[in-house]
């Protein structure tokens, strides 16, 4: 059983194929109606030879104003052949009359058509004959003589492909007659001429290079743009898929572009093969369009919008089958249909497109401005290429290339945008995470950093003091009788005094220090640039502050201060630093209190040993303190523990 997605799918290709099958029976009745369309201005019993008539000077260009013509389903033989080529010198009495640049109304079993008309009486040396033809062997004759043949006359042997021809007139070809004999599979062309003149054959050689102005202009935004999208998707996470689409739908066009091209000869000299090049690519183009474009959308739509390029390429296969089982022609017949579907889809994918805009996808948005340029510009060329509707020969598709620099630009700016965006928001939380570290790395009582940030901070300081002096010195202060505090005025006015006694130090302090809060009533200064002796005298200074500032409001507040210094990277660690500090500390407390002491000259080793007679730790020298001095019940009580209770 399908699911719910592939029941919708299968409805979606079911819709898709009905949709093409009505145009395939409007496509189909096109050939047939379109030369009585064409065919306006016919005479069929005018017996007067008609010529060519001047349009501008005399130099520039002359264009013939009406053509007799005679039509055959086979091949006339030699006999017949002369006897055509006499009639058209003598007036062509009998055959039909068509005004240029009308077709030749023809028989469906019409296979051959031959045309005359008289050249000026006036003639310039340089002037030919300059014309277009597509899928016609063509032959010349000038008063019964040939003068020019191009593909095979012969029945089943067609030529294919559009070419253009420039044939010198030569000498004394002023009043003669001119007689075209032509040869096709397909009556929709036979007898159609595009741009029938004779001029200046430097002017008409000139003209067919200005021509290819719009494929070069085109051509040189396909490389400008594929090497910008090459290099842009290679950094694509998302939507990578559509771009390689869009990259081989550029090189598609470029292709097309190529074929249709009248310097395309120079690089391969065969109208054959550049026709099906160009009828190829024709598809190519709808096929990749839709899978460019469906790879902005979501998993659903997408499936829609690429179902929209399954008839071009079923179109595409039946051409080819056709061409080569089937009849000769079949590649170009087929094309009758390509147009309607193309009418029909492209709404249908800017809906699609414009559905998902409004949803707020600006890729969508933005790939609606090259569908909405190419589709209306390339239905255009149908017109006048495949139906011949009206008279023109420049292609104007390769203009629509100026919607894809639109695309691109766009699509650029907003990858800008979306990383400029990205950067904010990855900044953003940049700052976050250092806001949460710095906010890790700091006592939320006193506004002091805590032991994380002494740890990262450390080794940068050893670091600068090993490159600068060479001087480096660290301190620990604890407040004398902290616990008495707390258990006669409360753990607020703890707090209080806690908060109190940074605040001296902070203002005390600059960039060259650094106030670690180490736990309970204990903080550490590490002081840059601070020799032994230096630091010894900043600690006196503290602690005088210390005594002298207004921290408790209840009882005066005193401190002692422990003062050691680095030896060097060689000799010393942070562990040994630490642990001779904290042994000035201890002598500190067991002297008195309110007293600095620096590290002893004999420093233990770098293991962190204690050195002999300064065992213990700091809550051991509050107990040796408090048994050597004696005081109140309630002070001896305090020295039983060193860390306050918050």
């Amino acid at each position: 059983m399908l699911g719910k997605r592939g029941r919708r799918a299968a409805h979606d290709f079911l819709r898709i194929l009905a949709l093409a099958a009505v145009l395939f029976v409007l496509a189909a009745s096109l050939p047939k109606a379109l030369p009585a369309v064409a065919a306006h201005g016919l005479s069929l019993d005018s017996h007067e030879m008609a010529g060519f008539s001047l349009q501008h000077s005399a130099k520039e260009e002359a264009e013939p104003t009406e053509l007799h013509y005679w039509q055959s389903a086979n091949l006339p033989d030699e006999g017949e052949m002369q006897e055509l080529l006499q009639e058209a010198q003598n007036g062509a009495e009998g055959w039909q009359c068509v005004t240029y640049p009308a077709q030749p109304l023809l028989s469906s079993e019409t296979r051959y058509v031959y045309l005359t008309t008289s050249l000026p009486e006036e003639g310039h040396s340089g002037t030919g004959l300059f014309f277009k033809t597509t899928n016609q062997s063509v032959r010349l004759w000038l008063d019964g003589k040939l003068l020019y043949e191009y593909g095979s006359m012969e029945d089943g042997d067609y030529s294919y492909g559009t070419r253009w021809h420039l044939v010198p007139l030569p000498e004394g070809y002023e009043g003669k007659t001119l007689t075209v004999g032509m040869h096709s599979f397909s009556t929709v062309d036979l007898g159609r001429f595009d741009h029938l003149c004779l001029r200046d054959m430097r002017a008409s050689v000139a003209e067919l290079f200005f021509a290819d102005l719009p494929f070069v202009f085109g051509l040189s935004l396909i490389f400008m743009m594929g090497a910008i999208v090459a290099i842009y998707s290679c950094t694509l996470r998302r939507n990578r898929g559509a771009y390689v689409f869009l990259l081989l739908f550029f090189l598609v066009y470029g292709i097309w572009m190529v074929s249709v091209m009248n310097a395309r000869y120079f690089l391969f000299d065969s109208p054959r093969f550049w026709w099906f090049v160009q009828l190829t690519t024709v598809y190519g183009i709808a096929i990749l369009a839709f899978q460019f474009l469906a790879g902005f959308l979501p998993a659903a739509q997408r499936r829609t919008m690429r179902l929209l390029s399954v008839p071009f390429v079923i179109l595409l296969v039946a051409s080819a089958l056709g061409e080569v089982f089937v009849a000769r022609g079949s590649f170009f017949t087929c094309m009758n249909f390509y147009y309607p579907l193309a009418a029909i889809f492209t709404p249908w994918a800017s809906l699609l497109l414009w559905r998902e805009a409004k949803r707020g996808n600006e890729y969508c948005r933005t790939a609606l401005v090259p569908l909405l340029a190419i589709a209306p510009l390339g239905l255009f060329d149908g017109l006048w290429f495949q139906y011949h509707l009206f008279a023109w020969d420049t292609y104007i598709t390769p203009f629509a290339l100026l919607s894809f620099v639109v695309f691109v630009l766009s699509t650029i700016r907003m990858r800008i945008r979306d990383e400029v965006r990205s950067e904010a928001v990855q900044k953003s939380l940049e700052n976050e995470i250092v806001e949460a570290k710095e906010k890790a790395q700091i006592d939320p009582l006193t506004r002091c950093f805590n032991r994380y940030k002494f740890n990262d901070t450390f080794p940068e300081w050893v670091k600068v003091a090993q490159n600068t002096d060479g001087h480096l010195a660290f301190m620990i202060l604890d407040i004398d009788f902290f616990k008495r505090v707390n258990d006669d005025y409360g753990h607020d006015e703890g707090d209080h005094v806690l908060r109190s006694f940074a605040g001296v130090l902070h203002t005390s302090l600059d960039r060259r220090h650094l106030l670690v809060r180490w736990g309970g009533e204990e903080f550490v200064i590490l002081c840059l640039h601070y020799s032994l002796k230096e630091a010894e005298t900043f600690a006196n200074h503290l602690r005088e502050r210390i005594a002298q500032a207004p921290i408790c409001n209840y009882r005066p507040i005193q401190c002692s201060i422990g003062v050691s210094r680095w030896h060097g990277v060689q000799k010393d660690t942070m562990e040994a630093l630490l642990k001779r500090a904290d042994d000035a500390l201890y002598r500190a407390k067991q002297e008195g209190r309110n007293c600095v002491r620096i590290e002893q000259m004999e420093s233990p080793s770098p293991d962190g040993e204690r050195s002999k007679g300064a065992a213990g730790s700091l809550l051991d020298s509050e107990k040796t303190e408090c048994t050597e001095n004696p005081m109140a019940a309630g002070e001896h009580a305090e020295c039983t523990e060193s860390v306050p209770v918050h």
